[in-house]
């Protein structure tokens, strides 16, 4: 009879086992624990403002998921625009108006109406939202050429924004004041023409 409880032989039921216990301890993890996880289709369709007076808008339909394993709240959402090439900078536009009936509304009102709000996505669940960004700078033009848009969403819980969606725009003619251009690309893989 052997008392060594110490024994530094294994096994294969004990390695069957500790196996066992990580695999459970991981699933637990993916299933339960893991926070929210956002992602954002590839934009569709997206239209240039360019106001006479005031900052220009983007306004676009945005599909976001949850892949995560725990509902997550957005508080807010934004985009950036850069224009490639190394001595350009990103433009923001905030999320600036929300249109209720999901369809890209003809011009943007000058005050919020309906002012979008953080929303909640349960996991495995998607939201659609058609919004209206406006650009920080009342003096910023859309310029002619190859632009990266990101979008972005604070996330609460989270100290820093999250990164949706990266997506080239190619603008091909300038946008006078007091009018817009619209693009659509077909599919994921496409680049946005305007």
């Amino acid at each position: 009879m052997n008392l060594n409880i110490f024994s530094t032989a294994l096994d294969l039921g004990d390695i069957v086992a500790a196996i066992a216990l990580l695999l459970s301890l991981s699933v637990f993890y993916w299933t339960t624990l893991r926070g929210p996880s956002f992602i954002c289709a590839s934009i569709r369709i997206i239209k240039l403002i360019q106001k006479r007076k005031g900052n220009p808008f983007i306004i676009t339909n945005l599909t976001i998921s949850n892949t995560g394993a725990r509902m997550g709240v957005i508080d807010y959402l934004y985009l950036t625009l850069r224009k490639t090439g190394a001595d350009h900078v990103a433009e923001t536009f905030w999320a600036f108006y929300e249109s209720k009936d999901g369809k890209l509304p003809d011009t943007v009102p000058d005050s919020p109406g309906d002012y979008p709000s953080a929303f909640a996505i349960d996991r495995g669940i998607s939201e659609r939202k058609c919004l209206a960004y406006i650009s920080d700078h009342s003096n910023y033009k859309f310029d002619i050429g190859t632009h990266e848009l990101r979008v972005y969403a604070v996330v609460a819980g989270r100290r820093r924004p999250v990164s949706l969606k990266r997506q080239m725009l190619q603008l091909e003619m300038l946008i006078e004041p007091g009018d817009f251009r619209m693009g659509v690309a077909l599919h994921r893989e496409q680049q946005i023409k305007i």
